[in-house]
């Protein structure tokens, strides 16, 4: 799963304005000033660019495989990231600054980009919800209307990970039962996500990559010839982190 591009338990105002482009994000600190804070990168992948513009000052972008990219715009000094150079999770790529077409104001510009084209951005398998910039004369949308409101979010990157709980134990007379979940793969620290806790594979055509879908569970027993299994009184695993389907008729505009 993409995640806050801040290190573990940040807490971070997300917003937009009318006229930024749609589903571009602005992010300030919630507390401690954000002028100067770390920014890491969201997932793991290979950095795309590396340098200064104009419009965006100190960025980089980050090519995660499958079509997925991010971008960090307005960094303070030369990223501490170059080109080719394989990241992780959680690693620093820089730190919040107001270079470029910043403006007056400290923050981090930030998208997310299936294919080269903004997509909502989510962080730890949630959407954000800053979608629309409320302006019909910047995309992808293109419609006059209400501007997505500002959103607090608290990063996870990370974090350390939750233990997991035991199997739930259930046993009658000499059986003894348990589920527990299959399917369930392993992200690697770079290249492309995957099912669980990545982000999942992006079908061929339309904007948003397909939903993974959940894990089965199989039960494993000791069962004596006088105690039959019982079954399992649970359901599967949700799937974790995915995105919603690709649209399939009609892709995204390009910026």
């Amino acid at each position: 799963m993409f995640q806050l591009p801040f290190p573990c338990g940040e807490s971070w105002k997300l917003q937009t304005y009318k006229g930024h482009d749609d589903y571009d994000i602005d992010m300030y600190a919630n507390s401690g000033g954000t002028a100067g804070r770390p920014i890491v990168a969201s997932y793991g992948g290979t950095v795309q660019s590396s340098g200064f513009d104009n419009g965006g000052g100190w960025h980089v972008k980050i090519n995660h495989g499958n079509g997925w990219q991010t971008l960090y715009l307005h960094m303070n000094a030369q990223p501490l990231v170059s080109v080719g150079q394989t990241v992780v999770m959680g690693q620093q790529l820089g730190n919040v600054g107001k270079t470029g077409a910043a403006g007056d104001t400290y923050h981090l510009h930030y998208e997310q980009l299936a294919d080269g084209n903004k997509t909502e951005s989510w962080f730890n398998g949630v959407p954000s919800g800053i979608t629309s910039d409320g302006s019909a004369g910047t995309g992808p949308i293109y419609v006059e209307g209400p501007i997505s409101g500002p959103v607090n979010v608290t990063s996870s990157n990370g974090c350390a990970p939750r233990p997991r709980p035991s199997p739930p134990v259930r046993s009658s007379g000499t059986a003894s039962c348990m589920s527990s979940p299959e399917g369930l793969t392993t992200s690697s620290t770079t290249g492309s996500p995957v099912v669980a806790g990545g982000r999942p594979p992006r079908p061929s055509t339309g904007r948003s990559p397909a939903t993974p879908s959940p894990p089965s569970t199989t039960e494993f027993c000791t069962c004596s010839p006088s105690a039959p299994m019982a079954p399992s009184s649970t359901g599967s695993p949700a799937a974790l982190g995915g995105r919603p389907p690709k649209a399939s008729a009609v892709g995204p505009v390009a910026r």
